[in-house]
């Protein structure tokens, strides 16, 4: 996160789950896996729920010392414990100077597993007071493919934006259908993977006030496809890649970028 800011992108996408004492903590699966997590004795870890373990006790796991297989440019950070929501947002606000925007994924399913996530209206309530306390309400997005933590969040009154997920499974879905779901929960964005994007889906969407931007995308033709469809930003892991593209099509590109 912080090397993304430095590098000038103006959103950090994240995805956070909860511990077992309800601390939001960032991770991209509800489990501790071993191909990227020590134990406490060094040994890769045991696919353990998050949900299952104290924040005192997933502070002694450490997830910085092994390469992510997928992500060979990735530089290690030894030592280091998946950090709480909190401690980003605070990374972010100093390091910005209060203007970085947040876009945070709840990881929970439409399956909802009690041993995996709180209920979708808890897990909404706790997004909504770590946000709210730390005052970033006004540049945070929250986005899921499950509308419930949506729909929490729209009927407390939260005034976060939030984006609906869609993945390649729903390639037999019109247009129609997917923004009409948007519009159904009250979305602000329609995110889809990016390989659903066209010209018309966007120019639909736009046409009924819901912005769109797909993830997750980490290869140059593909960034210049959905900027050419007229997207309003783009998720991606590769930072550098992406801010190159963006400073290609915009000089500077910073309103466009948004980091995973």
């Amino acid at each position: 996160m912080q090397y993304a800011i430095e590098k000038g992108v103006n959103t950090l996408e994240m995805d956070v789950s909860v511990t077992k004492d309800n601390v939001l903590v960032l991770s991209h699966n509800p489990h501790l896996l071993p191909e990227i997590c020590l134990n406490p004795e060094g040994l890769p870890a045991a696919e353990i729920p998050i949900r299952s373990l104290t924040l005192k006790q997933l502070k002694k796991f450490d997830c910085g010392s092994l390469q992510n297989p997928r992500f060979p440019k990735q530089v290690t950070v030894p030592g280091t414990p998946p950090p709480t929501l909190r401690e980003v947002l605070q990374l972010g606000e100093i390091l910005s100077k209060g203007k970085i925007h947040y876009n945070i994924e709840t990881k929970i399913a439409q399956d909802w597993d009690p041993a995996l996530t709180p209920t979708p209206e808890q897990f909404a309530a706790l997004i909504n007071k770590e946000i709210t306390s730390a005052g970033v309400g006004r540049r945070t997005i929250i986005q899921s493919f499950d509308t419930r933590t949506l729909t929490a969040l729209k009927k407390m009154g939260s005034n976060v934006r939030t984006a609906l997920l869609v993945g390649a499974r729903n390639n037999d879905v019109d247009q129609k259908k997917l923004i009409g779901e948007a519009q159904r929960i009250g979305a602000d964005i329609l995110s889809p993977e990016w390989h659903l994007v066209t010209p018309s889906l966007v120019k639909a969407a736009h046409a009924v006030g819901v912005a769109v931007i797909p993830w997750t995308i980490n290869h140059r033709e593909a960034m210049h496809k959905v900027i050419a469809a007229n997207v309003d930003g783009m998720i991606s892991d590769d930072v550098d890649l992406m801010m190159e593209v963006a400073r290609e099509k915009f000089h500077l590109g910073q309103e466009t970028c948004r980091q995973e």
